[in-house]
């Protein structure tokens, strides 16, 4: 299936222990036209954030799930929002209810899905975790130099 036209795309980071879960989204993600980058865990999931922040293709919007072995979703947020604090996340979560998930210190403004969502909830999820942050960022043209001034310019 092509890419449905529309706004610009997010670069989305999944993040969820069951593969099925993970897979299933990505791939919804990527059939609406976003670029996907996905992780089994949050250990992993801060190492391909670092990787892709060092490749310059950095994610805008991270979706992940809340309970997770060895680091749960909420710590995952936490420190990838001390890195970037203008990132936007998706939680979710068959176990965890969304009023919980306000007070955290570091997990707001946030998104929340309950298991099991539907595949409009899940990008109506994204849009609104986006406009919460602004559209994704225009690609940078490189910046033109200034005119000379007769006086800087040896030869006019």
């Amino acid at each position: 299936p092509t890419p449905r036209e529309g706004p610009p795309t997010h670069h989305i980071q999944v993040v969820d222990d069951e593969p099925g879960i993970l897979q299933a989204v990505g791939r919804s993600l990527q059939r609406a036209g976003h670029q996907v980058a996905e992780a089994p865990d949050g250990p992993q999931a801060l190492e391909l954030h670092a990787r892709l922040t060092e490749e310059g293709t950095p994610p805008d919007l991270l979706i992940t799930d809340i309970m997770m072995p060895g680091m749960s979703g909420s710590e995952l947020v936490r420190q990838l929002r001390a890195r970037v604090p203008e990132l936007s996340v998706v939680a979710m979560s068959g176990l965890v209810r969304s009023e919980g998930l306000g007070n955290e210190p570091g997990l707001e403004p946030i998104a929340f899905l309950a298991k099991p969502f539907t595949i409009p909830e899940l990008l109506d999820a994204v849009a609104a975790a986006r406009a919460q942050r602004g559209p994704p960022p225009a690609p940078q043209a490189p910046a033109e130099p200034s005119p000379k001034t007769p006086e800087e310019d040896p030869d006019p």
